[in-house]
């Protein structure tokens, strides 16, 4: 601006974290992935805020030179604070991946990992993860302008098949029949709607906002079902 104003009394208050952030983590009992929120970044913390997730684990071997061995660690952030829903039901913030080239020696898979998220006043996002069997620490910003900006027409492709399926699989050996045919027939017209204008992005975040609600719905079934 040319001009800006000072007025002199008046205290700004401190920036508040907006929504919950965590990391997507495939829980091996439970046969299934999900979004763990960090403890110490929850929603409405005031910033600088910091959270650690500790007893992740490795789940291939990275071999040191070798650029094809790698993990990922999947940022989040959403509404969403329950342990093991849907990371798909957040918001996807940043992929940070690690390789082979990035390891001093070999790292067997099921190595413990400790995951430490920072963020500060101006909402810049830091990782630390330290990997104790080799006693080194891996550190990244997350970029700006790296956060989802787009929503990928072949990610809402593949997230609608996806449910369809699960909800077929359901029809046949659950009690809840019509809801799950309901829900089958919203999944259908979400992917009507997407082929008619794949490239319409305010059709598209509103057919991920309707997909995010039948998700919901369709996990508690799961869960009775399971039950």
């Amino acid at each position: 601006p040319d001009t800006f104003t000072i007025i002199q009394g008046v205290k700004v208050g401190d920036a508040i974290l907006p929504q919950h952030i965590g990391v997507n983590v495939y829980h091996s009992d439970l046969e299934k992935d999900g979004f763990y929120p960090a403890k110490g970044l929850e929603k409405n913390k005031p910033l600088p805020a910091k959270g650690v997730i500790n007893g992740l684990k490795t789940q291939r071997k990275l071999r040191p030179g070798n650029k094809e061995d790698n993990f990922k660690i999947s940022l989040y952030e959403g509404e969403y604070n329950a342990g093991g829903t849907r990371a798909e039901l957040n918001e996807h913030v940043y992929d940070y991946i690690i390789t082979g080239d990035d390891v001093p020696r070999l790292l067997p898979e099921n190595s413990d990992i400790d995951l430490t998220i920072s963020i500060d006043r101006s909402g810049q996002l830091s990782i630390k993860v330290y990997i104790p069997i080799l006693d080194h620490t891996f550190e990244a910003k997350v970029p700006r302008d790296q956060r989802q900006k787009e929503i990928s027409v072949q990610w809402l492709t593949k997230e609608i098949g996806d449910s369809k399926n699960q909800t077929l699989e359901l029809i046949d050996k659950n009690e809840q029949k019509d809801e799950l045919r309901k829900l089958l027939s919203q999944f259908n017209e979400l992917d009507d709607q997407l082929k008619q204008a794949p490239n319409d992005s305010d059709r598209n975040k509103q057919v991920l906002d309707i997909l995010r609600k039948n998700l919901i719905k369709l996990d508690r079934i799961k869960e009775d079902f399971e039950w």
